[in-house]
This record gives C-alpha cells, sequence and structure tokens, in this order.
C-alpha cells in the first residue's frame, strides 16, 4: 500500500514539473489592475499582485520558511494539512492587502494558482471549507503598497 502511494505521488510531482516546464513562466509579466487569464486554467499567484517586488518578497519568505522550493516556487512542505497552507495562504495574502482584486479570490482561482504556481492539485469542495484564519502567517507583514 505505502509503494503505491509513494508511486502515485511521484506521479503527481512529474505531472506539476511537466506543467512548469511545459507552460513555462513569462519574466515579463505585466501588473495591470484586471487579471488576464489567457485560457482557463492557466492562472498564476503573481497575477495577483499588486507588484513585482512584493510578489517576490513573499516567494523568497515562503522559500525560507521552508514552504516551497527556492529554485522551482513548487510546494515542499507535504506535512498533513498542505493543501490547508496552501488556500489559506492565498486567502491570507488578499486580507493582507498585496492583490489589487476589489473582491474575494474565488475558488476556481485558488484552484487554479495551486495547481500552476505550486505544482499542488486541490478539489473545490476542500477550497470551500477552508478560511484564511485557520493558519498563522506570522512571518509575512501587511503590505505597505
Amino acid at each position: 500500500m505505502n509503494t503505491r502511494f509513494n508511486k502515485a505521488f511521484q506521479q503527481v510531482k512529474l505531472i506539476g514539473l511537466f506543467r512548469l516546464l511545459f507552460w513555462g513562466r513569462n519574466k515579463n509579466h505585466s501588473f495591470s489592475k484586471e487579471i488576464k487569464i489567457a485560457s482557463k486554467g492557466k492562472m498564476l499567484l503573481i497575477d495577483l499582485f499588486k507588484s513585482k517586488e512584493e510578489y517576490q518578497m513573499i516567494i523568497r519568505l515562503l522559500g525560507k520558511e521552508n514552504y516551497i522550493s527556492k529554485n522551482t516556487s513548487f510546494w515542499m512542505d507535504i506535512s498533513k494539512g498542505y493543501k490547508s497552507v496552501i488556500i489559506a495562504l492565498i486567502k491570507d495574502l488578499q486580507i493582507k492587502g498585496y492583490y489589487h482584486l476589489k473582491r474575494c479570490v474565488s475558488h476556481l482561482q485558488i484552484r487554479d494558482i495551486s495547481l500552476n504556481s505550486f505544482g499542488v492539485e486541490i478539489s473545490m469542495d476542500y477550497i470551500k471549507h477552508i478560511k484564511h484564519n485557520d493558519i498563522n502567517f506570522n512571518f509575512i507583514p501587511e503590505s505597505r503598497a
């Protein structure tokens, strides 16, 4: 049973890595006031941020706390409840003022960001049950912008 789980986990990681390599990341992301989704399912965390500098600061903090890989930005912390942490993080960053949105991040956006930015697939039903304050992110300060 444990071997089957390990094989399945490795396949999920490879699929996520393939998606990152195949889709790539746009190094010249523009930070317009509207979210531009080229096609369904390709939204990244960087698309929500007010500025590239704040996004890079958050990525550095997450890497420093060993949540993500410093090289790939893929989620590394796979302890129990790690999907809850990703969901709460995306919601918490909005509460702290990092996004340019005037409304809450949708469940669909959270699902897409989790998969495309962190390589983790999360079901819509699971996303609906997690609140932004379920996890404490004291290491992330309020936005200065």
